[in-house]
């Protein structure tokens, strides 16, 4: 069995939900999709994007066979730390976290573009408080609010 092989029919079956037991949904977001949902259950979407981290979209497009293609040279050269041509519990888990920072840093990155009005590659504090509470400079506050606070 090669090691796509031993992915998919050994690794992903030890991660169901019934070997795991009830497992509680992850509240960091990997992937635009809820991984558990009421109606379907797991979302195995959520999981393909937690995998591919943001070249998720990517392997969307491709045809199955480049997709395979891909996926084999990520698997051997960056999961596969000990080369032994098998993913263990901690390669998975440690790329898993990788992908996981990638997300993170691609949200940063783009809460930044959208929030740098002046375009210099930083929020500056009156960016980010006009972003996120509005406008407040030469506005009178409400009557009732200066009472509670005079």
């Amino acid at each position: 069995m090669n090691i796509l092989e031993y992915f998919y029919f050994v690794l992903i079956p030890l991660l169901s939900t019934e070997t795991l037991g009830t497992i509680e949904p992850h509240h960091d977001k990997f992937s635009k999709h809820e991984h558990f949902t009421a109606e379907e259950g797991h979302n195995v979407a959520y999981d393909h994007d937690a995998f591919l981290g943001p070249d998720a979209e990517e392997f969307d497009k491709l045809s199955p066979e480049e997709s395979k293609r891909r996926l084999k040279i990520i698997v051997e050269a960056k999961i596969d730390a000990n080369k032994d041509s098998l993913v263990s519990l901690e390669e998975l888990e440690a790329w898993i976290e990788i992908q996981r920072k990638a997300f993170m840093y691609e949200a940063v990155n783009e809460y930044i573009a959208k929030q740098d009005k002046d375009k210099d590659g930083k929020v500056s504090w009156k960016e980010y408080e006009i972003a996120n509470f509005g406008e407040w400079d030469n506005v009178e506050p409400p009557k009732d609010l200066v009472r509670i606070f005079h």
